[in-house]
């Protein structure tokens, strides 16, 4: 098993992305999260200069299927 900073540090090796996730307190408890990840993907957009919106869907009653979550990101960068 590689540890979280291995993990990460494949996907971005200049530390980046622990760094942002850090930023976020996503780091706190060892474990990230489908939330943990929006809100980096929130704060990458919003640093882009891009618009967003945060908003959290309590009990949606639909499974995470590759529509879903194109629907999600389509709100979450405000296109669609």
């Amino acid at each position: 098993d590689k540890t979280m900073d291995e993990y990460l540090a494949l996907r971005e090796p200049d530390g980046g992305l622990e760094a942002d996730l850090g930023r976020l307190g996503a780091m706190d408890d060892g474990d990230i999260d489908l939330i943990e990840m929006s809100k980096l993907f929130q704060l990458r957009a919003t640093e882009a200069g891009l618009e967003v919106t945060w908003t959290e869907i309590e009990q949606a009653p639909h499974a995470m299927t590759p529509t879903a979550i194109d629907a999600i990101v389509s709100l979450v960068v405000g296109q669609g």
